[in-house]
């Protein structure tokens, strides 16, 4: 055997006595650790008895469906996560589990290897299978919460996102401004604001009636705190200084919400003009109507618009 031969198979003889010594001794860790698991599962067998967990697992799950439904988040986690260590604590302790144990244990059964593995194999396919089950359905009750969650964030901040528009006695309606106050319990961060001018009566003529082109107002983003705070911008573009006789606009507002920025939401108001004494006035109306505000006789009385 040439040097460079025996070097090699040297080599390879090290490499794999390494690799035996680790797996004995991965096998002993192994092995202590399921001593370990035995000693700590035959003492928490009593605390986790049925007669304690057949109050503590419904309670528990209770408790999170409760809290839940009380919009107690934090707390309803911490009861599904109580539920499902319970339910995988009674289940490893169970008096059914200890007797399969038991039965592994019989003389016939050790003397047939073949059908001692096939038992083995069995019993841990139920003691892990049920776990994990267990586990999984208390994960589930967990995701459902924090879906719960993003949803109730959601529909509340779309339900207090309002919007009005300001503007001075006798000024120019195109420096009005459009203020958005968030009056939800989570903060947002504003994307963009875009118009889209259903009509708009400058003099004696019709220049804008482009309700699917919008004009991008603010590009953002704006982060605008919760529990009333604001942002304002001005959305009318100038048409030349030209006396503007009537608008009808539809404003729409990009956002996320602080907590999910990964879900883009939107919300869309819409702004008529009218005549009084001191100039024009906006007012709020549906975005689903169809009524054309700005020759509504009805809407416009008593002073009209001057086309």
């Amino acid at each position: 055997m040439s040097e460079h031969t025996a070097i090699w198979v040297y080599s390879l003889l090290a490499v794999l006595n390494f690799a035996f010594a680790e797996m004995e001794g991965i096998q002993l860790i192994v092995q202590s650790a399921g001593r370990l698991f035995g000693i700590v599962r035959s003492r928490l067998r009593p605390v986790l008895h049925w007669t304690y967990s057949g109050v503590a697992i419904p309670f528990f799950f209770g408790m999170g469906v409760t809290m839940l439904l009380a919009s107690r988040y934090s707390i309803a986690y911490a009861s599904f996560a109580l539920f499902g260590l319970w339910s995988v604590g009674y289940w490893l302790t169970s008096d059914w589990l200890l007797e399969r144990r038991k039965r592994l244990l019989v003389r016939s059964l050790r003397r047939d290897a073949r059908l001692l593995q096939k038992e083995k194999r069995r019993y841990f396919a139920l003691e892990w299978g049920v776990s994990t089950v267990l586990v999984l359905f208390a994960a589930g009750c967990i995701a459902w919460a924090f879906g719960v969650k993003k949803q109730s964030e959601q529909e509340d901040v779309e339900q207090h996102l309002s919007g009005t528009v300001e503007s001075a006695s006798g000024d120019s309606p195109y420096r009005s401004v459009f203020v958005l106050v968030n009056g939800g319990q989570t903060d947002i961060l504003r994307k963009q604001v875009r118009t889209y001018p259903r009509k708009m009566l400058v003099g004696h003529k019709i220049v804008a009636t482009l309700p699917d082109v919008g004009f991008i107002v603010d590009p953002g983003p704006v982060e605008i705190p919760r529990n009333g705070g604001t942002d304002s911008r001005a959305f009318l573009p100038d048409m030349a200084g030209r006396p503007l006789a009537c608008a009808d606009v539809t404003l729409v507002v990009d956002y996320v919400l602080a907590t999910q920025p990964a879900a883009p939401r939107l919300k869309q108001f819409r702004f008529v003009t009218r005549w009084s004494p001191d100039g024009l006035h906006w007012l709020s109306e549906s975005v689903l109507s169809r009524r054309d505000f700005c020759f509504d006789k009805e809407f416009q009385a008593p002073y009209g618009n001057t086309y």
